[in-house]
């Protein structure tokens, strides 16, 4: 294959009678790039393969659920459970207001397990409930990871003293930093829960794209095991 550049010229002037100027450019390899390098066009044909790709996406699908009993109950030793209701929240505006309505209306117990639990706004608004919910004789327990929510914040310190069991999850061994408790994880009185990608923090409650549910049935109670 060759490896000589190209030449294109380009003219400068109008076309008639006269001198004609213009400038050359070299196209370095131009015959091992692809088309679209030097001209910027996209073929037609990766456009086919995006739209479809997309319109398959879109379409019903179809699960094959025959193993799933036996796969969940191996991989988390727990079976699924039947009869819970579920519901899906998606961004902090809706996703929040769901979390501390769980907290607010705890009446024996709260668990909250979770990855990140910050020092800031959002952090302290979710603290001062817990530790609300302690002081009217609420049972509650707090698991925070040793990476995402550092040991030393005050506000761990400030549900302590408000009744609150605070533990933290550390790892075995300082040569494993990958070893973190990511679970995001609330569950109140053994039966409604709420899961899901959204941790204890300002970024979560005002901009960050993410979700939870809320459960309320027999998977709140093994949620809670899984705290305990």
């Amino acid at each position: 294959m060759s490896n000589v550049g190209r030449v294109t010229q380009s003219q400068s002037t109008p076309a008639g009678p006269g001198p004609k100027t213009g400038t050359a450019q070299v196209v370095p390899n131009a015959g091992l790039v692809p088309l679209s390098a030097v001209t910027g066009l996209v073929p037609l044909k990766r456009d086919a393969i995006v739209v479809s790709a997309i319109s398959k996406a879109r379409s019903p699908m179809t699960l094959n659920v025959k193993h799933l009993e036996a796969q969940i109950t191996t991989i988390t030793g727990m079976a699924p459970t039947a009869g819970n209701k579920v519901q899906l929240y998606v961004d902090g505006r809706n996703a929040y207001p769901q979390i501390m309505n769980l907290i607010n209306n705890a009446q024996k117990s709260l668990h909250l397990e979770m990855y990140i639990f910050k020092d800031d706004k959002a952090s302290w608004d979710v603290a001062e409930a817990l530790a609300a919910r302690s002081a009217s004789g609420v049972k509650v327990r707090v698991m925070a990871d040793w990476q995402g929510s550092p040991t030393g914040s005050e506000i761990f310190d400030f549900m302590r003293q408000n009744g609150v069991d605070v533990r933290h999850f550390t790892a075995q061994s300082l040569k494993n930093p990958t070893q973190v408790d990511h679970r995001k994880i609330i569950v109140a009185d053994g039966q409604k829960a709420i899961t899901g990608g959204m941790n204890i923090a300002d970024t979560y409650r005002e901009s960050w794209h993410d979700a939870i549910v809320t459960v309320e049935g027999p998977a709140g109670h093994d949620m809670q095991a899984t705290f305990l």
